[in-house]
């Protein structure tokens, strides 16, 4: 007695139930993938995820060495070659230059209350006495104590939503100006605080006190923001306190016209062409310190 070959293929149905699953999982993670590409080679999503970053360091610094812990930044003036310029006839494009920031580093604070030889700290390295603290980098050996530049382009500023009324109708429109992080309250928006760093490289040197005097053109005062060891924001007795700072991550070198609702065009004098930049807010939360990136 012959015995049958029980082997036997897949049936067309089963061919058709698995083309299908797996054309349903490629529908779903298509997309996926193109959208972790497109925010991955974003230059101002990756400057905000690393800013980001930056700052959760800080914070687990200051937590970990219970000592005041800033992100500080280095600033310059930058140009924007088309953006949103406010005049006394109103709101048109135009070019300008903002002062805004454009690397940070982490540091810490050395202060009288945390270092008994802080008069000694002073007397080596020259700065002034005026000053009760000093922040100087986290340890060498980490790379979040070493200034970071921003991708090419990309700044932190003040964005201003403006509201422009428009037309008989009065419609409102917010469009988006740059400020300066020296320009009207920008400090207290962004919740920044000046910080005196000292030149370390002038230990015991004859040069120091000409780099304090400003002799030199030398910079010694920067941005930062600096948190304390319970994770909050420390505001300086100069900035008014806000439970939640706003910070702009703007690409400067990108513009295109802003799109409005059709059923306002006809309301829009022929000459206002306004524009809207590349860009993402951080959201920091003052009593926290949590950072919300808006992805």
């Amino acid at each position: 007695m012959f015995l049958r070959d029980r082997k036997q293929g897949y049936t067309l149905t089963e061919l058709l139930v698995v083309v299908g699953i797996v054309g349903m999982i490629t529908l779903i993670s298509v997309p996926s993938i193109f959208r972790f590409y497109r925010d991955a080679t974003d230059p101002v999503k990756r400057t905000a995820r690393e800013l980001a970053q930056i700052m959760q360091v800080a914070k687990i610094y200051a937590a970990i060495y219970r000592v005041n812990t800033a992100v500080v930044y280095s600033d310059v003036f930058v140009p924007v070659p088309i953006t949103n310029v406010e005049t006394s006839q109103g709101i048109i494009t135009g070019e300008r230059h903002i002062r805004a920031l454009v690397s940070a580093a982490v540091m810490y604070e050395i202060s009288k209350k945390n270092n008994e030889d802080f008069d000694d700290i002073r007397d080596r390295l020259g700065f002034p006495h005026t000053w009760a603290r000093i922040f100087v980098p986290i340890e060498a050996r980490s790379e979040y104590g070493l200034n970071r530049r921003f991708a090419e382009g990309v700044v932190l500023c003040r964005v201003e939503m403006r509201d422009t009324v428009i037309g008989p109708n009065s419609f409102t429109v917010k469009i988006p100006v740059l400020r300066s992080v020296d320009e009207g309250d920008s400090n207290s928006e962004l919740g920044l605080s000046k910080v005196n760093v000292p030149f370390l490289d002038l230990e015991l040197t004859s040069q120091a006190f000409n780099a304090y005097s400003g002799g030199s053109g030398s910079k010694y005062s920067w941005y930062a923001h600096i948190f304390g060891p319970d994770g909050k924001l420390v505001p300086t007795s100069n900035v008014q306190v806000k439970e939640l700072y706003t910070l702009g991550i703007v690409d400067t070198m990108s513009s295109e016209p802003m799109v409005l609702p059709a059923s306002i065009q006809e309301q829009i004098p022929a000459d206002a062409v306004w524009v809207t930049h590349n860009m993402n807010l951080l959201s920091l939360f003052r009593v926290t310190g949590r950072i919300k990136m808006e992805l």
